[in-house]
């Protein structure tokens, strides 16, 4: 885990570092359960769905960034 906190724009936010330069964001949390340093596993609770930072209502902002670059996650998730 990299970031579990608060950032402008994305209200609190969680970023996971996977290695390789491969980034997750999730943002807009109402409550954020994950630490900063601490691991985390696939299918964990990392934190509530709100509706922080700059937004309408509540719901997940979801990115996977590569060298700092948003990709389309669609590209990298598996489809189910």
């Amino acid at each position: 885990m990299e970031f579990s906190g608060r950032k402008s724009g994305f209200g609190n936010l969680i970023i996971i570092n996977h290695g390789n330069r491969i980034k997750t964001y999730y943002a807009h949390n109402a409550k954020l359960y994950a630490k900063k340093r601490s691991k985390v596993r696939q299918g964990q609770l990392i934190a509530k769905m709100g509706a922080t930072g700059r937004v309408k209502g509540p719901h997940l902002h979801f990115e996977i960034r590569i060298n700092g670059q948003s990709q389309n996650p669609l590209r990298y998730l598996p489809i189910r």
